[in-house]
């Protein structure tokens, strides 16, 4: 409220008159002479004609001040970045200036994630429970992980430089489900892809297993010939 009034006093500053008649602002209120934009004056009794000045203009500064003031208290206390709500600096900020910004950010929902896990887990074993009527605990639950999408966002050429150096210290990771992951792929393409991939390594397979089988088959037909005519020549 305070701000939306000065605003409007910063658009129509504040002026004074000298000298003028006591009739002149008879008929006109003071909100009026204050924001009103022709302001015409004639001579008093005396003949003068009245002083007409402006004072100094009001800044909204202080106004804007405060409201910084505040949304920096407010996004220190929730861990957001400046911008936020809306607070940008003149030049454009860097990526890694804005995951330092939000490092406590995320700082706190991967905490949560490690407060939920058990309760989540839980959860699951209570379905099944329910699903198979019974008040045990399935022996094999203890397999059961929760995957949370990472809270800090990783660059693809960072995320790539990884999964190259970690596939190089050790291969058989090349086509597992974590190392996809670590690539920033959802579930759902994770699945697509072991599932094109075990298609084409059985049809790799099947492959491999006819052109080891084309080559014995002439071979076999060019032995009966034989077979039979060493069967004449012996009953002969």
């Amino acid at each position: 409220m305070r701000a939306e009034t000065g605003a409007e006093f910063f658009a129509s500053p504040q002026r004074h008159v000298l000298g003028a008649h006591e009739d002149a602002f008879k008929d006109e209120t003071r909100w009026t002479a204050i924001t009103g934009r022709v302001l015409a004056l004639s001579a008093n009794e005396e003949g003068d004609l009245p002083q007409v000045g402006q004072f100094q203009q009001m800044s909204m500064e202080p106004h804007l001040s405060m409201y910084r003031q505040l949304a920096q208290n407010f996004c220190a206390e929730t861990s957001l970045p400046m911008s936020a709500v809306g607070l940008f600096t003149d030049s454009p900020a860097s990526a890694e200036a804005m995951q330092a910004a939000e490092a406590q950010l995320a700082e706190d929902a991967e905490y949560q994630w490690r407060v939920f896990r058990p309760a989540l887990l839980r959860l699951q074993q209570n379905v099944v429970m329910l699903r198979d009527g019974t008040d045990q605990v399935p022996t094999d639950s203890w397999r059961a992980n929760v995957n949370w999408t990472p809270a800090r966002w990783v660059s693809p050429q960072a995320a790539s430089d990884f999964v190259v150096k970690a596939v190089a210290a050790m291969p058989e990771l090349a086509q597992t489900s974590v190392m996809m992951r670590r690539l920033g792929l959802s579930q759902g393409e994770i699945d697509e892809i072991l599932t094109e991939l075990t298609r084409a390594n059985a049809s790799g397979i099947l492959d491999r297993v006819l052109a080891a089988a084309e080559p014995l088959a002439p071979a076999a037909v060019a032995d009966e010939p034989a077979a039979e005519v060493t069967d004449v020549v012996a009953a002969g």
